[in-house]
This record gives C-alpha cells, sequence and structure tokens, in this order.
C-alpha cells in the first residue's frame, strides 16, 4: 500500500478527494478453490498445494452460509487530485 501524505502535503494540487468502492464476490467451494488457484504465486503440486487446498476447504466449512456461499470482500480507494489553477 503506498501513501498519499505526499500528495495530501503538496500545495500544487490543494483539492484532493477521495472515493471508496466495495465489491463483494460470492464463492461456491469449488470457486473458492479456483479464485485460489488462479493467481501465479500458488504452489501447484506437491505437500503445499495439499496444504493449501485442505486448508481453504476448512476455511468454507466454518465459514459459508445457508447457500453455500462464502464473500470474498474487496475494497478499492481511489484519489483524485486537482491541480491549482
Amino acid at each position: 500500500m503506498c501513501s498519499v501524505d505526499p500528495l495530501l502535503a503538496s500545495r500544487l494540487f490543494p483539492h484532493v478527494y477521495s472515493y471508496t468502492f466495495s465489491y463483494q464476490q460470492a464463492l461456491d467451494k469449488d470457486g473458492l478453490i479456483g479464485r485460489a488457484m488462479s493467481v501465479s504465486y500458488i504452489p501447484r503440486e506437491g505437500l503445499a498445494h495439499q496444504k493449501l487446498i485442505s486448508d481453504l476447504q476448512e476455511l468454507y466449512n466454518s465459514w459459508c452460509d445457508h447457500k453455500g456461499l462464502v464473500y470474498l470482500t474487496y475494497r478499492t480507494k481511489v484519489y483524485l487530485a486537482q491541480p491549482e489553477c
């Protein structure tokens, strides 16, 4: 995460606005495992892979709702800076 402090302290941009956007992704068990496996740094085989799948299944079983879904919640904060005219 980068700091916006230099932007906020700058006299070049006296008008800074921030906006926050939230998104929630609903996943079933296969979707959760598939989402995890879609990133490049996940182990593809071996004991680390087996442990990851086991841990994801355990998390799913602990957190799924009555619809059989778990939720990944994302939040993005955007800063819009308007320069001094």
